[in-house]
């Protein structure tokens, strides 16, 4: 096995691990129960301790280095299976499923005035830390600004740090200009939000806030002097409101934008824009407003009868992807195109050839996500690959130098990259992972799956399954009540069997479940996606495709696992599968089979 690495490891790095190869065996089964389902990966600047690693910023007394230039895992995260994460200035936020730990520049209390294992509060820290105030349930969704914090726990959005702005959805003229907790037993009061809806996302954009609900609504409160609420005026906004403009009677499905350029995406594929247009983010060509107060939808003609799925801006450019895996760009600045493109008034087509590049590692690289920070942005294909591109100081794009990058450029790990979220000085990265013993030890976990890397491993789970659909007219999903505890909703599903892919496990489990045959299906294998999560302390992978029904009225018979099965609408849907995860592919789904 060994011998497999020697031709890429150092000789006495292999004598190291082979000597604690067999004491780290015998603790597997330990270590095993404990891992999570994704690693944490951090780099750029390290000095304000916002990557959670405290040898970056202080060793043996000393000062060490101010930034690092590649990704390096952060240890802090292995055991407190974290799933989400966000970068604000200086500093870090990071989620489990109902916890919230932070790290790096606390000036403003944007970790909180309160740390359940630290007392007191400090201007920083280089350490991460959990943090208290946040009422105890589930942790749907996280954002940082640029001294402010936002989380969803269950139905309920809470804010904390700097509220100068009124970004903590308070009036700072009546209350404070910092929202802290200051009592031990305290909790912090949720925003009010003006809608019965659930919150489903929150999004944090220098001074401003934004919450997107259930129902499609995005409701904004904060800094508005660049019309970033989008409520047809400038000027503090101290409540929470809906945006007003374009998106109305649209349901949106997506929210980005690192500054004052605010963009979303709606469920029929449009695209809106809002706040800073100096640099013609708006795409119009000839476009003399430079602050829209109001959303606009994106009608340029390179866009027209294409299906927008996501979209990010920076602080001068916006990058948007549409439903066929195309990547448009445009603003000024770095755009992707290389060094002779530094303006474009429209959305203009990125070099398919700069992804497709990648496929013989990626196993694929149509591109389904866009992310931008400050001054960079990044894709994600749908086979977890992720290209960077950007101005890249302190090497927040993870390229091993400090060099800008001109045009998107892979950034490898050795699994899919669930997540990236890049902040103005620093980038966090979530993989899915297996378990590798020897690559923990000797570090090849931070390559890209080669086959000689996968030794020693404990594989997660797999199963697979399909995401059954009808139209009758509108788009109905067919969910199954499983017939033991705790009886939970989900489409037809099942592991995948020795000597199985996962294509022919979802072709099986849904003959088996619900009685449906391959030929009463019109599967669309081009939408799919894959959760992952913990079960009894192991890792799973589901994969699921979408299928319609070709027979609208079909019944179904169950299987002895199944005591229930539900005709459900995607709200329906959405409600009674109960997991955010479910309920975020239900949502995608239905906005990719429109």
């Amino acid at each position: 096995m060994l011998n497999q690495v020697a031709m890429v490891v150092p000789s006495r790095v292999l004598v190291r691990a082979a000597s604690t190869l067999s004491k780290e065996a015998t603790r597997i089964e330990v270590r095993k129960q404990k891992r999570a389902n994704c690693a944490v990966y951090g780099f750029g600047l390290s000095a304000s301790g916002a990557l959670s690693i405290p040898a970056l910023v202080v060793q043996d007394n000393k000062v060490t280095s101010r930034e690092t230039h590649k990704p390096l895992r952060i240890s802090y995260c292995n055991l407190r299976e974290i799933k989400k994460v966000s970068s604000g200035f200086g500093f870090s936020l990071f989620a489990s499923r109902n916890k919230v730990y932070g790290s790096g520049l606390n000036n403003r209390l944007q970790i909180a005035g309160r740390l359940l294992d630290k007392g007191g509060a400090e201007e920083y820290y280089i350490s991460g830390r959990r943090i208290g105030g946040l009422p105890d349930g589930k942790i749907v969704d996280i954002a940082s600004g640029r001294a402010h914090s936002l989380v969803i726990v269950d139905d309920k959005v809470y804010a904390f740090g700097c509220n100068v702005h009124a970004q903590c959805g308070q009036d700072p003229a009546t209350t404070s200009e910092t929202v802290v907790v200051s009592g031990d037993q305290q909790l912090l009061p949720p925003v009010v939000l003006p809608t019965s809806s659930k919150p489903v996302r929150v999004h944090a954009a220098l001074d401003t806030s934004f919450v997107l609900t259930e129902d499609g609504k995005v409701l904004a409160f904060g800094l508005n002097e660049d019309g970033q609420c989008a409520n047809g005026r400038q000027g503090i906004q101290t409540e929470a409101r809906e945006i007003i403009g374009d998106t109305q009677g649209e349901r949106l499905v997506s929210l980005s934008g690192s500054t004052d350029t605010l963009m979303a995406v709606g469920e029929s594929g449009r695209l809106f824009v809002w706040g800073q247009n100096e640099y013609g983010q708006a795409g119009v060509e000839h476009d003399e407003e430079i602050q829209l107060t109001a959303s606009r939808a994106v009608s340029s003609t390179s866009l027209r009868g294409k299906k927008v799925v996501d979209a990010a801006a920076t602080a001068t450019t916006c990058v948007a992807a549409t439903k066929d895996g195309v990547v448009f760009s445009w603003g000024v600045g770095v755009l992707g195109f290389g060094p002779d493109s530094v303006r474009l008034r429209h959305p203009t087509a990125l070099p398919q050839t700069l992804f497709d590049g990648a496929k013989t590692i990626f196993d694929g690289a149509k591109v389904h996500r866009v992310h931008a920070g400050n001054v960079a942005a990044a894709a994600i294909s749908d086979a977890g690959a992720v290209f960077v591109w950007g101005q890249n100081r302190y090497g927040l794009l993870g390229l091993g130098h400090t060099r800008d990058q001109l045009f998107p450029f892979p950034l490898f790990f050795q699994e899919d990259v669930k997540q990236i979220s890049i902040g103005p000085d620093h980038t966090l990265v979530v993989v899915n992972i297996g378990y590798s013993i020897l690559g923990d030890l000797i570090g090849l976990n931070r390559f890209k799956r080669p086959q000689m890397y996968l030794m020693a491993t404990v594989s997660p789970v797999r199963a697979a399954g399909l995401v059954v659909f009808r139209r009758a007219p509108a788009i109905e999903f067919l969910l199954l009540q499983a017939s033991y505890p705790p009886h939970h909703w989900t489409p037809p599903k099942g592991h995948v069997d020795p000597g199985e892919d996962e294509w022919t496990a979802a072709l099986r489990e849904t003959k088996e479940e619900a009685n449906i045959d391959k030929d009463q299906l019109s599967i669309r294998e081009d939408v799919h996606h894959t959760l992952c999560y913990e079960v009894k302390g192991k890792p799973k992978t589901v994969k699921y495709w979408a299928a319609q029904l070709k027979n609208a009225d079909g019944l179904t018979q169950l299987s002895h696992e199944h005591q229930n099965w539900k005709w459900c609408s995607l709200e329906e849907a959405v409600k009674i599968a109960d997991y955010a995860e479910m309920g975020a592919l239900l949502r995608e789904f239905h906005a990719k089979l429109q």
